[in-house]
């Protein structure tokens, strides 16, 4: 196996993050995020909420994101939320291990551990229960530079006291222009869903949507595991990969690093398709359980089955980046993947109708007359037994996973 000591292996397993977050030296993509997170920062008053779906990389995002501004000398504090975590926890979380100095204007600027005028920012933080107004005060009148407050996985936050208290912050820096920023970020559709108090702070705060990974980027990345094994991935094996991808960082490494590990073991020097469907096991397991359970009951494990069969060609739909579906979408896509399928129009929509709903068991949201997966790595998934099905692969049942 790979894991013996190949070199190739241990190079590729150097350019790969599998699910950690990435850093400066390891990201691709999100440029354009990044500017625009560069500018907010530069801009008195504006603020930025970050959403997606899981595993898009926001951590990742936000890692860069974290470098580059103490790079360039900006004081970072950075937290995640967890739940019931009060607004005061939220912020001596974030402030933790920064440590600042006096400049010539008698502000707190970064600084080294070791330097001699050096204390923890915590010092800083006001006695008792820190609140909005005063921790305002701080990143305003007391902190140098333009500060930032950076709160990932705040979705965890929910809409209690603590989401109150940071719309106030976001509200009271913004009407002071004062020169702080504050980034949320969190697992949801939109900023409605990871902060309630978003209609006091709308004017103040952009939502960026985080996107999945374009064609191009997706194709950077695999350049990157092919530079760094030697090994070439052929034309078919890399379209296969982003198609079954989708553009999710995670699920771009994940069948990238299995269709590596199939070649090598297999003797091979290039990689191919029946390389990169050999992945998609590997892949799948590397999928929540949860998600993967839901998908098999609902869809089945008959790849014959029309029910399951029309769900596969939804899966395999063309959408936009977030995975919505019209009416005339789907039924164009069933009709040119199965045009055998017995299943007529009223039937299909009423299908897709009943797998709507906010239980854990339901496939779709439902708006009108679009459905949109109600977690990208279930459509993820869907394709890649909608793959292995078109090409007479076995199932992607986690027994049938390489080890």
């Amino acid at each position: 196996m790979p894991e013996t000591g190949d070199p190739r292996w241990d190079a590729l397993s150097r350019v790969l993050t599998l699910g950690s977050p990435a850093t400066t030296r390891s990201a691709v993509g999100r440029h354009d995020l990044v500017g625009r997170l560069f500018d907010m920062v530069s801009t008195p008053g504006s603020h930025a909420i970050i959403v997606g779906e899981p595993g898009l990389g926001k951590t990742s995002l936000l890692n860069v994101v974290t470098e580059e501004l103490r790079g360039a000398g900006v004081l970072v504090l950075g937290a995640e939320a967890e739940p019931g975590m009060s607004f005061d926890a939220l912020v001596r979380a974030a402030a933790a291990e920064v440590m600042v100095a006096p400049d010539a204007d008698m502000r707190f600027a970064p600084a080294a551990a070791d330097a001699s005028d050096a204390e923890p920012l915590t010092e800083l933080l006001p006695e008792g229960e820190a609140d909005a107004n005063a921790i305002a005060d701080l990143m305003d009148q007391q902190l140098a530079g333009r500060p930032v407050l950076i709160l990932d996985r705040y979705d965890a936050v929910g809409s209690g006291m603590t989401d109150r208290a940071v719309a106030d912050l976001i509200k009271a820096l913004s009407e002071r222009s004062a020169q702080a920023t504050v980034i949320l970020a969190g697992n949801a559709d939109s900023a409605d869903d990871i902060h309630a108090n978003h209609d006091r702070t709308f004017r103040h705060v952009t939502e960026m949507p985080l996107r999945l990974l374009r064609p191009n980027e997706t194709f950077f990345l695999l350049d990157r595991m092919q530079d760094a094994t030697g090994m070439a991935l052929a034309d078919n094996a890399r379209k296969l990969i982003l198609t079954a991808s989708l553009g999710i960082p995670r699920a771009v490494q994940t069948l990238g690093r299995g269709a590596i590990r199939a070649a090598l073991s297999a003797g091979a020097d290039t990689v191919d398709m029946a390389h990169a469907i050999a992945a998609m096991p590997e892949a799948a397991e590397a999928i929540d359980g949860e998600t993967r359970q839901a998908v098999d009951m609902i869809v089945g494990d008959d790849p014959e089955d029309e029910f399951a069969r029309m769900i596969f060609a939804v899966a395999a739909a063309h959408t936009d980046w977030y995975g919505r579906f019209f009416k005339p979408q789907v039924m164009q896509s069933i009709r040119q993947r199965f045009p055998d399928l017995e299943m007529g129009e009223d039937e299909v929509i009423q299908t897709l109708d009943s797998l709507c709903g906010d239980d854990s068991m339901s496939l779709f949201r439902k708006g009108g007359s679009a459905y949109r997966f109600r977690n990208i790595w279930i459509k993820h998934y869907l394709v890649m037994r909608y793959l292995t099905h078109r090409f007479g692969t076995d199932a992607l049942e986690p027994a049938n996973a390489a080890p």
